[in-house]
């Protein structure tokens, strides 16, 4: 159940990870002008760290 679990953790960490890169990349491209996208390139990095962190838990 555990490893499952995880699946779904690092999944869902992932997508959200996409989406973020996906909206930061258009602010970044001049596609968007939003100033609130200007720092989304942390989120992307945090969920990337939380993703690591939650495979190698799964492996112990």
């Amino acid at each position: 159940m555990a490893n499952k679990r995880s699946f779904y953790e690092v999944f869902g960490l992932f997508r959200l990870a996409v989406i973020a890169q996906q909206i930061y990349y258009r602010y970044h491209h001049k596609q968007t002008r939003n100033p609130a996208s200007r720092h989304l390139w942390l989120a992307v990095t945090y969920f990337g760290r939380r993703c690591r962190s939650a495979i190698r838990r799964a492996g112990r």
